[in-house]
């Protein structure tokens, strides 16, 4: 059937019981504990004082509103942290899960680095963005190059002209259009993620 969200901006905290997800104290329960130990992985680990002294410097830009131009479509977030270092430019994406090791195909890894370059006016050689995986102290670095960044732009396009070509099944409220794609981090941010659970 069709299903479209009971309000303009459905809430994005306490989700879990706003879709109604039968497993919702197990999940918070189990967010908080993540969240309580990456905190603590933070705050002690010797391996992230590199991060820990360059984001407490007045230059560094923290939780930072990021956006990009020239796309057809609106292509904007927040990058957790960027700063200049003798080394270049570094970028970290702080993740509070284990890490696939995939440092090096990450679109939003690729879009923090097409960021950088428009925003410091660099070279893409010398960006460095790295995904620190917090529950297990792995860091996956993204390597940036000017053959990367066109590839990032590209998709970033493509994606954005596979969207145009379905938008009226969206306006429509057509759900059999859409598949669920099983994804938790990528449902999460779903506004029709309720009818999953009905």
């Amino acid at each position: 059937g069709k299903f479209t969200p009971n309000q303009a901006y459905p809430p994005v905290l306490l989700q879990e019981y706003y879709c109604k997800n039968p497993k919702a104290e197990d999940l918070c329960a189990a967010e908080e504990n993540r969240l309580v130990n990456a905190l603590h992985s933070f705050a002690t680990n010797d391996s992230y004082n590199r991060f820990r002294v360059a984001g407490s410097l007045p230059a560094a830009l923290v939780e930072s509103k990021i956006k990009l131009g020239a796309f057809p479509c609106k292509v904007a977030g927040k990058v957790d942290l960027a700063y200049k270092a003798n080394s270049g430019i570094s970028i970290v994406d702080w993740k509070l899960g284990l890490g696939d090791g995939k440092g090096d195909d990450s679109l939003q890894l690729g879009v923090y680095a097409l960021w950088a370059a428009e925003h410091f006016k660099c070279a893409p050689d010398i960006i460095h963005v790295y995904k620190v995986h917090l529950s297990s102290n792995n860091t996956d670095e993204f390597i940036a190059s000017a053959q990367i960044l066109a590839s990032v732009r590209a998709r970033i396009i493509q994606d954005a002209e596979r969207m145009a070509a379905i938008e009226k099944y969206g306006k429509e409220a057509i759900v059999e259009a859409f598949t669920r794609c099983e994804k938790p981090s990528i449902c999460n941010l779903c506004v029709f993620r309720r009818v999953c659970y009905d």
